[in-house]
C-alpha cells in the first residue's frame, strides 16, 4: 500500500491543512459536553493560534491556566511574577495501527485508546477533572513560599500554614485565600 500525500490546496487555491485535530478543541469540547460534573467552573479569557487561557469561577486570580496543543497547565501569578506550576499534564498523541497512544507515557506495553477523542478524554481531560474536583475545590489557601526573583514555590492548602522558617532566612511565606473576599497575609 503506498501512502498518499494531499495536494497543496484546495479548489480554491487556499492551503490545504493535513494537520490532525489538536487538542485544544478536542478539550474545549469535552469540556461543554462535562462542565456540569466540575465542581468550580472554567472562565475561558483568551485564545490565539497556540494556547486559550482561562481563570477560575470564584477562585483568586492569581491561579490561571492554559490549554494548548501539548495539554493544560496551572500556574500561579502574582504581584507580577510567575510563581510556580501547579498542574501540569503533557500529551503527544501518536498514532498506531490499533488506535492512539501517548509517546510521552512509558507505560510497558503502551495503553491504547481507539481514537484521539478518547485518547484525550482519558488521558488530559479526565484527570484535570479530577484535580479541580479532588484538589482544588478542597483547598482553602494558597501558599505561596520561597525567595522572590530567585526560588518560589506555590501549593494548595486545606489549612493555612502554621510553622515558620528561621528568622535569619531570607524565604517569606504568603498565604492567600482562595475563594472571595480574597484576603492576604504573610506569614514570615
Amino acid at each position: 500500500m503506498t501512502k498518499r500525500k494531499h495536494s497543496g490546496s484546495s479548489a480554491d487555491g487556499s492551503p490545504r491543512s493535513t494537520a490532525r485535530r489538536p487538542p485544544r478543541p478536542l478539550f474545549f469540547q469535552w469540556w461543554n459536553e462535562h462542565r456540569s460534573r466540575f465542581l468550580i467552573d472554567l472562565q475561558w479569557e483568551s485564545q490565539d493560534n497556540e494556547w486559550m487561557t482561562f481563570s477560575f469561577e470564584g477562585i483568586h486570580p492569581a491561579l490561571r491556566g492554559f490549554v494548548s496543543d501539548r495539554g493544560v497547565t496551572i500556574f500561579v501569578r502574582h504581584a507580577g511574577m510567575d510563581w510556580d506550576l501547579i498542574y501540569d499534564s503533557d500529551i503527544k498523541p501518536k498514532r498506531l495501527k490499533q488506535g492512539y497512544r501517548c509517546e510521552l507515557c512509558e507505560e510497558k506495553p503502551p495503553r491504547v485508546f481507539p481514537n484521539r477523542s478518547t485518547l484525550f478524554a482519558n488521558h488530559l481531560c479526565e484527570p484535570f477533572l479530577e484535580w479541580i474536583n479532588e484538589k482544588l475545590a478542597k483547598a482553602n489557601w494558597l501558599v505561596l513560599s520561597g525567595i522572590p526573583e530567585h526560588v518560589t514555590c506555590a501549593e494548595l492548602a486545606i489549612d493555612p500554614p502554621v510553622s515558620t522558617p528561621s528568622p535569619k532566612s531570607e524565604m517569606t511565606i504568603q498565604v492567600m485565600s482562595l475563594r472571595s473576599p480574597f484576603t492576604e497575609r504573610i506569614v514570615a
